[in-house]
């Protein structure tokens, strides 16, 4: 049953959220998103026998279609009865993973303030760097810190040499390196998840930074949610085998939103090359 639902349930729900509801769009970038899911060595390797990240996964999804469908809604009630349903899935996922639960909560307060399209995209992250910072001056991340802080006494060979003594921005940049981008060196496995997990990963983000002008209001929600989520637990964790499994919300909101960019992009494209052979 775990398997049923981690190798075919999450990848469908996933590429059905991501699909759009536009008169033109390809069907490649959903069943892309699908295959991709479906053979993601993190979420395979779940599926044998710990059911709690394969559970919290699909509430994250089932969450991210409730939002879908709370944008596209403008019905009042309608909306009221979907912000419920969201009010309870925060709860539900706070319940199993308290950052999980405040990310989601955040980007869905958020999506419609930061619009990752914009042209002042350099000055919004300058601004999120400096925000960090002021929020490690006043002691705003001292339980992130303190928690980071219990590895350095534990055996290990993955745990991370992190530290934030030379400032919250240098030690940040250094965590991010190794937990999301996998810059570790950790032999084969972790060279073999590079090619697997981060290489993907990092080409998502590149088609999503070069066609950030095909974002939409779902993109902008799962981008704040990568941003608030990733944040916490690269400042709070220090071991790149718990990373690896933490970061797999990150992973997949990204791969979502290139999903929905590139059928917005293929929309765009085709509609004006319509236009074009009409006006001729």
């Amino acid at each position: 049953m775990l398997q049923f639902i981690g190798v075919v349930v999450i990848p469908l729900l996933a590429a059905n959220t991501c699909r759009t509801n536009q008169s033109y769009n390809s069907a490649y970038a959903p069943w892309g998103l699908a295959v991709l899911l479906s053979c993601y060595p993190v979420l395979l390797y779940y599926t044998l026998d710990i059911w709690r990240e394969v559970f919290m996964l699909l509430c994250f999804l089932l969450g991210v279609f409730v939002v879908k469908k709370f944008i596209q809604k403008r019905n009042g009630i309608s909306r009221a009865i979907l912000s419920l349903l969201i009010f309870m899935l925060i709860l539900l996922m706070y319940s199993l993973r308290p950052y999980l639960g405040f990310s989601f909560a955040m980007a869905f307060f958020g999506y419609g303030l930061i619009k990752i399209n914009s042209k002042y995209l350099i000055v919004l992250i300058v601004f999120y760097f400096l925000l960090l910072e002021a929020l490690f001056a006043v002691g705003l991340l001292d339980r992130l810190l303190l928690y980071n802080e219990m590895f350095e006494g534990m055996e290990g060979g993955t745990n991370l040499n992190v530290g934030f003594d030379n400032g919250l921005t240098l030690g940040f940049l250094r965590s991010f390196s190794q937990q999301m981008l996998g810059f570790f060196a950790g032999g084969g496995k972790a060279a073999l998840l590079f090619i697997m997990e981060t290489i993907p990963f990092l080409l998502a983000v590149l088609y999503i930074t070069r066609n950030r002008k095909y974002s939409s209001s779902l993109v902008d929600f799962l981008v704040i949610f990568f941003i608030v989520y990733t944040s916490i637990f690269v400042i709070a964790n220090a071991n790149f085998g718990t990373g690896v499994r933490l970061r797999l919300f990150s992973y997949v909101s990204i791969y979502m939103s290139a999903c929905i960019i590139c059928q917005n992009k293929l929309f765009s494209l085709r509609f004006n090359k319509d236009a074009q052979s009409s006006s001729l």
